[in-house]
């Protein structure tokens, strides 16, 4: 993401056209130009990668989800940034400001269901299971194949079945 951040900005200095582009678990950049568009494969010595490399490397569960493929938005960026330093607080145990890092990434990019599922388990770990359930309905509505919220709720109603 930092490589993918740093070309972004020199592109906006320099104002060149530049995208940031996301698949599940990676961000790519993209030139757009007249005749299309060429592909920044980041982790490839930036080799030109056509957009079906990524849809196979990088696939999307059930096959589409709003926050994939597409260009992002300055704010939607802001979001994925804040989404990974959620994972980052919540490996370290800072489950507060995991809460709050995802909570910024839900905002500034509502399409991201893996914050939607990532705060819900937060918010699961610290006991705050009506806004848990709440946050992973969020994630099913964007993303309802989205890998592991299936078992992630299951746990939430057996753990909220055994408190009642």
């Amino acid at each position: 993401m930092g490589l993918g951040l740093l070309y972004l900005s020199l592109a906006e200095l320099l104002s060149l056209p530049m995208e940031c582009i996301l698949r599940p678990g990676h961000l790519y950049v993209r030139v757009p130009g007249p005749r299309g568009h060429a592909n920044v494969e980041l982790l490839r010595k930036g080799e030109a990668m056509p957009d079906d490399w990524y849809e196979a490397r990088f696939p999307v569960a059930g096959g589409s989800a709003p926050a994939y493929g597409r260009p992002l938005s300055n704010d939607e960026l802001l979001g994925v940034i804040a989404y990974n330093l959620g994972n980052d607080r919540q490996t370290h145990g800072r489950l507060s400001e995991a809460r709050s890092a995802f909570e910024r990434a839900t905002r500034a990019f509502p399409d991201l269901a893996e914050a939607h599922a990532s705060l819900g388990r937060t918010l699961h770990l610290l006991g705050a299971l009506d806004a848990a359930d709440a946050a992973y309905a969020r994630a099913r509505r964007v993303s309802p194949a989205l890998p592991g919220l299936d078992g992630n709720i299951a746990l939430l109603q057996s753990e909220r079945s055994g408190v009642r």
